[in-house]
């Protein structure tokens, strides 16, 4: 018969603090004990709302930089290669 408790001698094995509540937000750097949100998939996500919001924010912070990096960069190249002229 299956169950889902562990044996005796595996939970002794550890300390209770090194178990970690699969329904709590999982945020990294903090330990966040709000319920993780739930995906429109019934899925729960990794975060609660507010560290989804946190990370989501950050996400579209660094995406925002990259993709100016990427535009300086083109036009810096545009730039050199219009002062070198054309190939001949």
């Amino acid at each position: 018969m299956f169950t889902s408790l562990q044996p005796a001698h595996y939970l002794r094995a550890f300390p209770a603090s090194q178990f970690v509540d699969d329904r709590c937000c999982q945020y990294p750097s903090k330990h966040c004990k709000k319920p993780r949100a739930v995906k429109r998939n019934g899925e729960l996500h990794r975060f609660c709302e507010l560290h989804r919001e946190i990370a989501n924010r950050n996400q579209r912070k660094l995406d925002r930089k990259r993709r100016m990096r990427k535009k300086q960069l083109l036009l810096s190249l545009k730039y050199i290669t219009s002062l070198c002229g054309p190939n001949t």
